[in-house]
């Protein structure tokens, strides 16, 4: 199952439409530490392995490559994680990077789940997601971008928000 995902910069019209046409679901801070490998440059494979601790809880991700040009996509899996997986990753020789710090808002519009992001550093995002197979990517982002598009968004970002703040 793929994480089909597409996000633009929030202009004011597309927050305004995210409040008024979105069902709000919950908000909260979620603080994301990444880990580089001690082996290979997650920035040249495009890979990505992510700590999230978000209401005491953490989850422990691995986000392979991007699989197309015009969105977020990829694989994501993603399991609960206790403690001590820092101290582990670190034991392994996997080095922590900066943390990515963020309040999300979550909404459902028109059955897609799209969130509103404020990561510390960077202007708001507005983010919108679905799951699915991949012989399902391309119609499933085509309706994310329509979504977004039709709801007044300007201007798509693909790059993750680690990598915008270290381009920053």
């Amino acid at each position: 199952m793929l994480e089909i995902e597409v996000k633009a910069e929030a202009t004011d019209e597309l927050l305004r439409n995210v409040r008024e046409r979105g069902e709000r679901i919950f908000e909260k801070k979620q603080v994301d530490m990444y880990y580089a490998h001690p082996c290979w440059d997650f920035g040249e494979t495009d890979e990505a392995l992510r700590v999230r601790e978000e209401d005491g809880s953490l989850l422990l991700a691995y986000k392979g490559p991007k699989i197309d040009a015009e969105s977020k996509s990829r694989l994501e899996v993603e399991t609960p994680a206790g403690v001590e997986v820092a101290e582990v990753l670190e034991r392994l020789g996997f080095e922590p990077l900066p943390a990515v710090v963020k309040r999300r808002a979550v909404f459902e519009v028109e059955g897609f789940t799209v969130t509103v992001d404020r990561v510390e550093g960077l202007p708001v995002y507005v983010e919108a997601e679905t799951g699915g197979p991949e012989e399902e990517l391309e119609y499933l982002r085509d309706r994310l971008r329509e979504l977004l598009v039709d709801m007044g968004a300007e201007r798509f970002e693909r790059r993750s928000y680690l990598e915008l703040l270290f381009e920053g």
